[in-house]
């Protein structure tokens, strides 16, 4: 299969006060669509301006636009400096469908 990228802004949202936390490139890659599990699988790794290692390592709702969005977990990817990546993993069971990759 190939594999799809796509780049989109987005927003990283405190889990219980849903306040924005910071802005963020998301890049995110369809790797298999038809998976043993039935599940697609995702390579999704999140860009934030700045030095920011407090974000890292702790669940979030990430907003990719008004009607999607739902639970995820980072981790810093690499060594931070005037930008900081982290790998994103996809938690809520709304990343299961594939139809919110193709809206994007």
């Amino acid at each position: 299969m190939n594999t799809q990228t796509k780049r989109i802004a987005g927003k990283l949202l405190d889990i219980s006060s849903n306040n924005i936390l910071a802005d963020v490139l998301v890049e995110i890659t369809l790797l298999d669509s038809h998976s043993q599990d039935h599940k697609p699988k995702f390579d999704v790794v999140l860009t934030v301006d700045g030095f920011k290692p407090e974000l890292a390592d702790k669940s979030y709702i990430l907003n990719l636009n008004n009607s999607i969005s739902g639970e995820v977990f980072v981790t810093i990817k690499g060594i931070p400096s005037d930008s900081t990546t982290y790998t994103c993993f996809l938690q809520d069971s709304k990343w299961n469908d594939l139809d919110w990759f193709h809206t994007l």
